[in-house]
């Protein structure tokens, strides 16, 4: 692996890193100051609307059954699974599927193998590690963030559920990533990307849906139900089968992409 392609990769993506870490920071920061915000009696409102809510909204965006209204859920549901389940999981994936797809359009491919000199299957790997670099400057952003304002706002308490949370959503970003190499290495270039954010999107809708029904096999064919949020929240689990399974899925996905990669015509 070419420490010099690396650091080229991430030269090349730092404003995505900043850009990305300021909008995490931002939303988390009026995420958990709205919650300051709140008298006791518009929290005792919230909370009987979260108690009296069909089960299906809480299945939806949380991905649990109805639960009393605490900060852990108000967190989960206003910003978690918002922005690190789906935005940044959407992110990581059109990242893949770029690392793929802009080879093509920028015609960089080649040159990068030419220049280093490395094989197609390095240049692969080397992306995948300056993406998982991004996955963990914006799953410590969003960790750091979090326990700090989480000490303003109610004292600190225990901080390990969100270490637990944040880590946890590091390998299923990085999992997100892979799916999107292989759809930039399998796709068209013109819809590789957007489809491939649209996929973590769409999964987590199936899980959603199907949750609870006949059909809820699907879900267990999807990355998202594998990073249960509101579970590690609300009982500070460590999601051990869980990220063992999403380690394999990246791996398998990985694999997938470096054999097509490999496949794929680069120009120079």
């Amino acid at each position: 692996m070419s420490l010099a392609l690396l650091e080229y990769e991430l030269r090349l993506r730092r404003r995505v890193v900043i850009g990305w870490g300021l909008l995490v920071a931002l939303w988390l920061a009026f995420t958990i100051w709205y919650w300051s915000t709140l008298e006791e009696s518009a929290v005792e409102e919230l909370r009987r609307l979260i108690e009296q809510s069909p089960e299906w909204v809480i299945r939806f965006f949380a991905k649990g059954s109805p639960v009393a209204f605490t900060y852990q859920v108000y967190y989960v549901l206003e910003y978690h699974v918002t922005v690190y389940v789906l935005l940044l999981g959407a992110l990581a994936a059109y990242l893949g599927a770029g690392a793929v797809v802009d080879d093509v359009l920028g015609r960089t491919g080649g040159l990068a193998m030419l220049a280093t000199p490395t094989s197609r299957t390095g240049v692969l790997l080397v992306r995948l590690a300056a993406l998982v670099a991004i996955a963990v400057v914006l799953t410590l952003t969003s960790l750091i963030t979090s326990m700090a304002l989480q000490l303003a706002l109610v004292g600190g308490g225990e901080p390990w559920w969100l270490v637990k949370l944040h880590l946890a959503g590091l390998p299923y970003l990085v999992t997100c990533t892979t799916l999107g190499l292989l759809a930039g290495s399998t796709l068209p270039i013109n819809i590789a990307k957007p489809t491939a954010a649209g996929l973590v999107l769409a999964m987590y809708v199936a899980e959603m849906t199907t949750k609870g029904t006949g059909l809820e096999w699907v879900g267990l064919l999807t990355i998202t139900h594998y990073y249960p949020a509101l579970e590690i929240a609300l009982n500070n689990i460590t999601p051990v089968t869980e990220t063992a399974a999403l380690t394999v899925i990246a791996v398998v996905l990985t694999t997938l992409s470096i054999i097509f990669y490999n496949r794929k015509d680069l120009p120079v």
